[in-house]
């Protein structure tokens, strides 16, 4: 996470797709404009965008992700880094299981759906796969269909 941080110190792209990860990693929610910073004219724009579901389909660039602020977000990592083990890997502020998986990819964000669910696929070994261009009945199916396999680290003894 300190990595994160650093780059959420700086601004443009890197710092936006480090508040991202940091977010998907650790739960903290970047629609909560506390951690958020004003970046100009067009800043106000987006919270009008972020009301509107339909809106986050539409985030394919990182230009169009909130700028972070990294002071409040160092805040709030600073009174929960506690709580994450170094070694684990973790989703939304959970380690990551499947369980934690499957109920992130029913709720996070469209834009993040692609990334998790890759992920999930290298862990399961490619016994689990999820078209996440699918409509989302489909999608519904197909996270109901995982049954309880056990989530390996490939790069484990690396």
């Amino acid at each position: 996470m300190p990595a994160l941080l650093r780059q959420m110190e700086g601004t443009g792209r890197n710092a936006k797709v480090a508040f991202e990860a940091f977010s998907t990693l650790t739960g903290l929610d970047t629609m909560d404009l506390s951690f958020a910073r004003n970046e100009g004219p067009d800043a106000d724009e987006h919270e009008a965008e972020f009301d509107s579901a339909e809106q986050d389909a539409a985030h394919e660039s990182a230009d169009d992700l909130l700028a972070p602020d990294a002071e409040a977000v160092a805040c709030w990592w600073s009174e929960r880094a506690a709580a994450f083990s170094p070694g684990a890997r973790w989703l939304g502020g959970r380690p990551f299981e499947l369980s934690t998986a499957r109920e992130f990819l029913l709720s996070a964000p469209l834009r993040r759906r692609h990334l998790i669910a890759d992920l999930v696929r290298i862990h399961a070994r490619g016994q689990l796969a999820l078209d996440t261009c699918a409509r989302p009945a489909w999608q519904h199916a197909q996270l109901a269909s995982w049954g309880s396999i056990r989530l390996d680290n490939p790069y484990a003894g690396r």
